[in-house]
This record gives structure tokens, sequence and C-alpha cells, in this order.
């Protein structure tokens, strides 16, 4: 049996903020937390009571609107979605509501015969451009092999003590 919920699914919430990440992950088997602060990464097992920690190499973008990003414009989603059915059969953007948020739906199927891959089928906000939904199904398998979603988006200022973490007393590091 899978030990935590990165292995057999649960529920949580995360945050994200300028190279800043925190995810909480919930189930009965234990909790897990992923913090990212800057350059340093913890993974919390809290039903194994373990931590690691991992120095992150600096990072160095190049990209143009790095740390000022916008959600992407009619034209460059009508030129994405034009260069993917090259190699995919698409499907959408269909108007929807994904958890609180207006979403548009998109699905994927390769053209190429023999891919392990059946589809990839998700939905993006439709104000941000955030994705809420992504469910990978594989051939020959019923249901996602891979399925994750958000059921409510709030977009806003995140405090910075959110991304800090320190073990719980007892924690293995």
């Amino acid at each position: 049996q899978p030990s935590n919920p990165l292995q057999s699914g649960g529920s949580g919430r995360f945050w994200v903020s300028a190279g800043r990440l925190r995810i909480e992950l919930q189930s009965g088997r234990g909790d897990v937390e992923l913090i990212r602060d800057g350059n340093v990464l913890w993974y919390y097992d809290g039903g194994s009571r373990t931590a690691e920690r991992l120095q992150l190499p600096a990072e160095r973008s190049t990209h143009p609107d790095h740390g000022t990003h916008q959600p992407p414009t009619q034209q460059q989603i009508s030129s994405a979605i034009t260069r993917l059915e090259q190699h995919w059969d698409v499907t959408g953007p269909t108007p929807s509501t994904q958890g609180n948020r207006g979403a548009y739906d998109i699905a994927l199927s390769p053209k190429q015969p023999g891919s392990l891959l059946a589809s990839l089928a998700g939905a993006v906000d439709a104000t941000t451009g955030i994705p809420l939904r992504l469910d990978i199904d594989a051939v020959g398998v019923k249901g996602p092999v891979l399925s994750a979603s958000i059921s409510n988006l709030n977009v806003g200022a995140v405090d910075a003590s959110v991304f800090s973490f320190t073990p719980p007393p007892g924690t293995k590091v």
C-alpha cells in the first residue's frame, strides 16, 4: 500500500508566489509537505516523521517576462493550438467551470498510433491562465492514471511566512 498522499492520492492546498511554493497534501496515511523558499526545498513526510532539505541551484532566467507573467493573449492561445494540432488531435478550448472559476477545457490525443498515452485533458482558468485540472489517460487502463485538480482558487498576495518551514520536534532530517 502506498504510504503517503503523493503516491496514494489526497487533498490539500498550495500556494505560489515569485519563486516560492508550498504544497500540503493530507490523507489518512499521513500528511506530506513540499516547501520551496528561494533555493531551499523541504520535503516533509508526516507519516514517517522524516524531512529532507535540498539546496537548489540558483535560478538563471533569460525569459523576457520572468516575474511579470501575464495570462496568454487570444493570439498566443490560437498559435499554441495550431502548433499542437501538428501532432495531436485537439478538442476545445470549450468554456466551462472548474471549482469556483470560469475555465476553458481542452483535450489532446496523439495523432500517431502506438502511443501508450491515450489522452490528456485539462482546464485552465479563464482569467489567469492557471491550470485548474489535468487528467492523463493511458491506453488499456480504465480511468486516469494521473488526475489533479484545483477545486477552489484564490488569487492574491501570499504572506511570506507561508513559505517558511521548521521540522517538528522528533523529525529525522
